[in-house]
């Protein structure tokens, strides 16, 4: 299992009802928590929810939503990514929710995310610039 960063033990160590609705979110070395209640809560399955977009938003993070990837940190620490080493694209992201007391993932039924996404108790969320990969070229150029 990985040692969690400091931020990520501070965000856990903040302790009591108001730590449960929130979530820190990084972007290399930059941090931000996120007070979930302070979001536009809907119902879905039966759970009151925030979207990931608007928690994104709220961050105030730099960084295009659509050009980046993510990847989710569970309160043992454990990365949602360990398992396949892929990001979730932001295609997926956009269709994600967060449960307001529990933290847990929850996806629309448009999603189709594997199963290791659906993480339980998210305590942060990392966003990555997406890796494009360039298509190999042609020896001795266009003709």
């Amino acid at each position: 299992m990985s040692s969690e960063s400091g931020q990520h033990q501070s965000a856990r160590a903040a302790g009591g009802a108001a730590a449960l609705s929130r979530v820190l979110v990084m972007r290399g070395s930059r941090a931000s928590i996120v007070d979930l209640r302070r979001l536009y809560a809907t119902n879905l399955n039966g759970a009151r929810v925030v979207s990931l977009a608007d928690v994104w938003v709220a961050a105030q993070l730099p960084g295009d939503l659509f050009s980046l990837t993510f990847d989710f940190i569970d309160d043992d620490g454990a990365r949602a990514s360990q398992p396949a080493s892929a990001k979730l694209d932001n295609g997926e992201f956009v269709k994600g929710w967060i449960d307001l007391d529990t933290r847990d993932l929850v996806w629309g039924e448009a999603s189709n995310v594997a199963g290791h996404w659906r993480v339980k108790g998210v305590s942060t969320i990392v966003a990555d610039e997406t890796q494009v990969i360039e298509p190999p070229r042609e020896a001795g150029g266009m003709r």
